[in-house]
Parts: C-alpha cells; structure tokens; sequence
C-alpha cells in the first residue's frame, strides 16, 4: 500500500456525502457524525484488502498471517458498519463482494473491468443515503454510475494513450471504441444530471428547482477531464489531479458552493 492508493481511496470516498448535500441535511449535526463515520469506515474497508494479493511479502507463513489478519479486520468492520446502520453495513459487504471479485477475477474481463469503479460509486452513495435515512433517487443512482464510468473509461484512454504499465486489454480498447463510449457516457451523464436536478423526486426534497443551474460546473468538469486524459499522462491518478489541477479544483469548489447557496437561501 502506497500513499497514492490511500489518496486515491480518500477522494473517492468522498462521494459518500452526495446525500447528505443534496438533501440539504448538511446542517443536522447527528447525521453529519454518521456520515463521517461512514466515510472512515468506508475508507477502511476500501485499504484493508489491497495487501492481500501481493506476491511479494516473504515466505508462505507470513503470508497467511497477514491475510488471516485482514480477514479478522474485515469482520470487525462489517460488525461496526451494522452497528452503526444495518442498511449501511449491507453495502458494506456488497462493496467487499465487488472489490474481491474484481481482484480476483472480474479485472480479466474486457468491458466488465471498466464497470466495476462505477458499481462500487453507486454503492457508496447508496452507503451514504443509509446513513442519514434517505432514499436514493434513481436517478441519483444513475448519475453516480455514469460518472464512475466515464472516469473508467477515461483511466483507461489515457493509461492507453501514454502506455503505461495500467494499460489493459489494448487491441480491445482501441482509440476509435473509446471515444465513443466516452461520447455515449457523457452525453447520458451530463443528461441524467440535468433530469436529476429538476424530476419531482428531488424538487420535492430539497423545495427548490435551482439546482439546474449548477449544470454548467458539471459540463466544465467533463470537457476539463477529457483535455485533460488527451493531454496529460495521470497514470491512473485522476483522483489527485481533481485536487492536483487547478481549474477542475476551482470548478468542484463552485459546483460544491453553489449547491450549499441553493439549498440555504433558495429552498422555500
């Protein structure tokens, strides 16, 4: 494990508070606790694995003793998650499902590996709706998973396009397929947004059709990501270069600010 797998992990997880800040519960002190809670607990369950397949860590025994200790670490995690909400412990074990299946097997297969950062969004956000006790909405759920999945596939654009060692399943991935399923992947992200921000379901929430205006900051960031996949190599760090990048940092900023103004001076 390497500081930039930890980074990684620590910005990703921060889509557990999607819930909590559109459903303009940011200000209830109880579920903000639980909503921290949960993304530390998430991020422990997102570290706790990666030692487990190395091949590299010295003889057989010390080898099952250090799985034998993720394992014991697993469980105790999964006790504290339904310890702190049954739903959230839930998701919990579906992440870990979909981690180790992807490490062991789910990795190998072309189009389905670039499918499982998006599943593994969807349930995060879902961990998070438990938390603070409100429903998802569907296409809440849809916008996670499309955003998961132009990230994939632009990891995988860019790891091909720079050559490097994270690029897989090259005569699959050509230039020309992955240009058009990051064209269809946005288009139905930036789409999906938009339907997102004005259906009855989240209106009806949040009191308030406003949040359409902060489409714009979503269509900044796509056409940001995909200048930057074609112009620097990220080597499979697009996680840090939302932080890292300048103008995508300002635009998370005022995405992220401007929905707090909608919901605080703007919901009737």
């Amino acid at each position: 494990m390497n500081k930039r797998e930890i980074y990684r992990y620590l910005i990703q997880n921060t889509v557990i508070f999607a819930p909590i800040l559109f459903s303009g519960e940011f200000d209830q002190s109880d579920k903000i606790v639980n909503t921290v809670l949960g993304y530390v607990l998430m991020t422990l369950f997102s570290l706790q694995h990666l030692d487990i397949f190395r091949t590299d860590r010295g003889p057989m025994h010390s080898q099952k003793n250090i799985l034998g200790v993720h394992l014991v670490l697993g469980l105790v995690l999964i006790v504290i998650s339904f310890t702190l909400d049954r739903y959230f412990g839930t998701f919990c074990v579906f992440y870990l499902i979909v981690r180790y299946l992807h490490m062991i097997w789910l990795k190998t297969i072309a189009i389905v590996n670039v499918a499982i950062l998006p599943a593994e969004l969807a349930l995060k956000g879902a961990a998070g709706a438990a938390l603070i006790g409100v429903p998802l909405a569907g296409w809440g759920l849809i916008c996670l998973f499309l955003l998961g999945l132009f990230l994939s596939l632009g990891k995988t654009k860019n790891a091909a396009r720079f050559n490097t060692q994270r690029a897989h399943f090259g005569p699959v991935y050509t230039p020309k397929l992955l240009n058009e399923m990051m064209a269809v992947v946005s288009s139905s992200a930036i789409v999906a947004y938009c339907l997102y921000t004005i259906s009855e379901d989240t209106v009806l929430a949040v009191r308030t059709g406003h949040l359409i205006f902060t489409v714009p900051f979503v269509l900044y960031g796509i056409f940001r990501y995909i200048w930057l996949i074609n112009q620097v190599d990220l080597r499979a760090e697009v996680e840090l270069y939302c932080i890292k990048d300048r103008p995508m940092c300002l635009n998370l900023i005022g995405w992220i600010g401007s929905i707090l103004i909608i919901l605080r001076y703007y919901s009737s």
